[in-house]
C-alpha cells in the first residue's frame, strides 16, 4: 500500500474538521483516508496552529535535519 503524504495545510485542514465535531471522528478518519492514530500524532504536533504557523514549523525541521 502506497504511504500517502499530506501537506500542511490539509493537516490543519483535517485537524480544524475534527475540532469542530460536525461530523463524528470516524467519518472524519474515513472521509480524510487516515487513521485513528495519525489523528492524534497530527493533534500533538500541529494542534491549535494555522497554516502559516505548521509551515514554519516544517522549515525549522528540515533546517536542524541539516
Amino acid at each position: 500500500m502506497k504511504k500517502q503524504m499530506f501537506k500542511e495545510h490539509q493537516i490543519v485542514r483535517i485537524l480544524r474538521e475534527a475540532e469542530q465535531g460536525k461530523m463524528p471522528q470516524k467519518g472524519i478518519y474515513k472521509k480524510s483516508a487516515v487513521s485513528e492514530p495519525t489523528i492524534y500524532r497530527w493533534k500533538a504536533k500541529f494542534g491549535g496552529m494555522d497554516f502559516p504557523d505548521a509551515k514554519r514549523l516544517k522549515t525549522i525541521e528540515s533546517e536542524n535535519a541539516e
